[in-house]
C-alpha cells in the first residue's frame, strides 16, 4: 500500500550558491595544504612534482566536504583554484630558491616578497633557463592532473549509478509492522539555508577583507620593492590586520567544521511514527550499509538523503525501513549490531533544551542506554511530544553566531594591526 509521506519531493537536488561559496572555501583550504606540501617536499630535496597529487585531492575533497557534493560547476571552480595555486606554489618554490642563492652569494637581506617578484622579472627577461622552468612546471601539472582526474571522476560517479532492485526474494521472517500504518517525516533541507548563510556571514566578511588587503599590499609592494625593507606605519598595520584576520578566519572555519558537517548530513535522518504512537529515528546511511536492507548504490555520507533518492530508490528505502522496524519491534536483532545503530527508538523522550533551530532530547536506545540527540527543526508536521509543536517553516538566521564570530575576527584583525604597527 502507498505510504503516507506529505513531505516527499521529486525535485532533483541542486547545489545552491551557498554550497558553491562554502565549497570554494573548502577547495581553497585544500589548495593551501597542497602548496605547503609542494614547498616542504622541495625544501627536503625531493622532487616536488608528486605533491601535485596532494594538491588536487585535497582541493576536490575540500570542496565536496564543505559543499555537500560536487557537480560540473564545482569541478570548474576547483580546477581553476588548482591551476592557479599550483602555479603559485611553483613560483613560491622558485622564489625561495632564489632568496637562498642570493643570500649565500651576496651580503643582502632579501625578503621572500621581493624574491617572488624578482623571480618573475628574471624569467621575463630571459635570465632563467626557460626549458627547465617549463619542463618542471609541466611535470608538476601532470602529477596534479594525475591526482585530479581520477578523484573528480570518482566523486561525480558516486551517487550517479542506477539502482537495480534485487529479483531474489529474501526471507525476513514474519513482519508485524505494515507500511500503511507508518507515518514518514522527511527533512526539508532547504530550511537549513539560513543556517548556512549564517556561517557564511559570520566568517566570510573578515576572510574576504583580509585576503583583499593582503592582495592589495602585495601588489603595491611589488611595484615599490624598496618599501618592503622599510615596512612601517599604515603599511605594517594593514599587513597585520590582513595576516591576523586571514589566519583567525581560517581557524574559525575549521572550528565550525563539525557544525557545517552536521548541517550537510542532516538529510540522512528521517523519523517514523507507528500506529501505536511509537517514534523511531532512522539513519538512512547506516541502514543502507546493511546488505539485507540496501536500497541504493549511493554510498557517500552527505549524498544519502531522502531528497537525493530517485522515486524507485525511495520506495525501496520505505520498504527497507518497514522491514527494519519490524525486526526491531520483534526483537530480531543483536545488541551493538549495525541495525541497532541505524534504527533508534525514541522511547522516554525528555526535552533538555529547545532553541529556534533545534531540540535537544534524551531518549532510550535499543541497547537500553540513554542517548542525547540534537534534532534540527526541519521536519514538517513532526511533534516529538504532545507539549511540543511541529516545525514551522525555514529556520531563522543565527544572529548571535554572526555577531559573536564577526566580533572575534574583527578584534583579531585589529590586534594584529596594532602589533605590527608597534613592532615595525
Amino acid at each position: 500500500m502507498k505510504v503516507k509521506d506529505p513531505n516527499r519531493s521529486t525535485e532533483k537536488k541542486q547545489l545552491t550558491a551557498t554550497n558553491y561559496l562554502t565549497g570554494s572555501v573548502g577547495a581553497f583550504l585544500g589548495t593551501l595544504i597542497g602548496v605547503a606540501c609542494i614547498v616542504v617536499i622541495n625544501q627536503l630535496g625531493y622532487v616536488a612534482s608528486i605533491s601535485g597529487l596532494i594538491m588536487a585531492i585535497c582541493a576536490i575533497k575540500g570542496f565536496t566536504l564543505l559543499s555537500g557534493g560536487i557537480n560540473k560547476i564545482g569541478v570548474a571552480i576547483t580546477s581553476v583554484l588548482i591551476i592557479a595555486m599550483t602555479f603559485f606554489a611553483y613560483h613560491l618554490n622558485l622564489a625561495i630558491a632564489l632568496q637562498q642563492e642570493l643570500s649565500a652569494q651576496y651580503p643582502v637581506d632579501i625578503s621572500i616578497f621581493e624574491s617572488f617578484r624578482l623571480s618573475w622579472n628574471l624569467l621575463v627577461a630571459g635570465y632563467l633557463d626557460t626549458p627547465v622552468y617549463i619542463g618542471e612546471l609541466v611535470m608538476l601539472y601532470l602529477f596534479t592532473l594525475l591526482g585530479s582526474v581520477p578523484t573528480i571522476l570518482a566523486e561525480l560517479k558516486k551517487g550517479a549509478q542506477p539502482f537495480a532492485p534485487t529479483t531474489e526474494p529474501l526471507n525476513h521472517g514474519e513482519i508485524t509492522v505494515q507500511s500503511n500504518n507508518i507515518q514518514f517525516y522527511t527533512p526539508q533541507r532547504k530550511w537549513l539555508r539560513s543556517v548556512r548563510v549564517s556561517v557564511i556571514l559570520a566568517t566570510y566578511p573578515i576572510l574576504i577583507l583580509s585576503m583583499g588587503i593582503m592582495v592589495v599590499i602585495l601588489v603595491f609592494l611589488f611595484n615599490q620593492p624598496e618599501r618592503i625593507m622599510d615596512l612601517s606605519g599604515v603599511d605594517a598595520a594593514m599587513v597585520g590586520f590582513g595576516t591576523f584576520g586571514l589566519v583567525s578566519s581560517l581557524i574559525a572555519i575549521i572550528a565550525l567544521l563539525p557544525f557545517i558537517l552536521r548541517i550537510n548530513q542532516a538529510g540522512r535522518f528521517c523519523f517514523i511514527r507507528l500506529e501505536n504512537g511509537a517514534l523511531y529515528q532512522v539513519d538512512l546511511y547506516m541502514l543502507n550499509m546493511i546488505e539485507a536492507y540496501r536500497f541504493t548504490k549511493i554510498v557517500r555520507l552527505y549524498e544519502l538523503s531522502q531528497d537525493k533518492l530517485k522515486d524507485h530508490e525511495w520506495a525501496a528505502a520505505q520498504d527497507a525501513i518497514t522491514r527494519a522496524i519490524a525486526a526491531v519491534e520483534s526483537g530480531q536483532f543483536i545488541k551493538g549490531s549495525p541495525l541497532s545503530k541505524a534504527i533508534f527508538p525514541m522511547k522516554g523522550r525528555e526535552l533538555l533544551k529547545e532553541t529556534a533551530w533545534y531540540w535537544k532530547m534524551r531518549c532510550g536506545t535499543i541497547d537500553g542506554a540513554a542517548r542525547t540527540v540534537y534534532i534540527p527543526k526541519i521536519y514538517p508536521e513532526l511533534s516529538l511530544t504532545p507539549e511540543l509543536g511541529a516545525s514551522q517553516g525555514p529556520l531563522p538566521l543565527q544572529i548571535s553566531l554572526i555577531a559573536t564570530v564577526l566580533s572575534i575576527l574583527l578584534a583579531s584583525g585589529i590586534i594584529g594591526a596594532v602589533i605590527f604597527y608597534l613592532a615595525l
